[in-house]
């Protein structure tokens, strides 16, 4: 049984599959030590969209069948275009390595199962943004290409995010 007091920013529940009570308690404490990193250096909240998945939970959300959100090693974290930089920085910066880039969440996973370093998209506009990401990953200093080129990031993602919306201005 984890030791949720340890991860100061979050709750069990938050890591439930919706079919199975409790299974948060099925999340690594590997994952969840790279995310209250990862929170603590954004010193915003995250908001968990997705943490641990029974079988049948990931089937219905058209899961993959070696889902690491099977084995507690995955989160998707809520975000908008205002966070979605600060949150992604904090993720490679706290030591996540797959990253899954979407317009409304971020995927992170530490599957060492799986190919790692990676990062993925399904959003056309996101493509560029991946590759750049995939860059960072695979730079052994990539906090400090990172901080250098955060800037010209955050724009690319506001541009590539942005809504027909009046209140997202690049």
């Amino acid at each position: 049984m984890l030791n949720w007091s340890k991860y100061e920013n979050f709750q069990r529940s938050e890591f439930d599959s919706p079919d199975y009570t409790n299974s948060g308690d099925l999340m690594q404490s590997s994952t969840l030590n790279l995310l209250q990193k990862a929170r603590t250096l954004s010193k915003t909240p995250f908001v968990i969209t997705s943490g641990f998945r029974s079988k049948a939970h990931n089937t219905k959300v058209n899961g993959v069948s070696d889902s690491a959100h099977l084995t507690g090693k995955a989160v998707d974290i809520a975000v908008t275009p205002l966070n979605y930089v600060l949150i992604l920085s904090s993720l490679i910066k706290a030591g996540f390595r797959r990253i899954g880039l979407y317009a409304k969440h971020i995927h992170a996973d530490n599957d060492h199962k799986k190919k790692t370093p990676a990062c993925w998209t399904y959003t056309e506009k996101l493509k560029t943004l991946k590759d750049k990401i995939y860059k960072i990953l695979n730079d052994k200093q990539s906090t400090s290409w990172l901080s250098v080129f955060a800037p010209a990031i955050i724009l690319l993602v506001l541009y590539t995010l942005k809504k027909k919306k009046k209140n997202v201005q690049l």
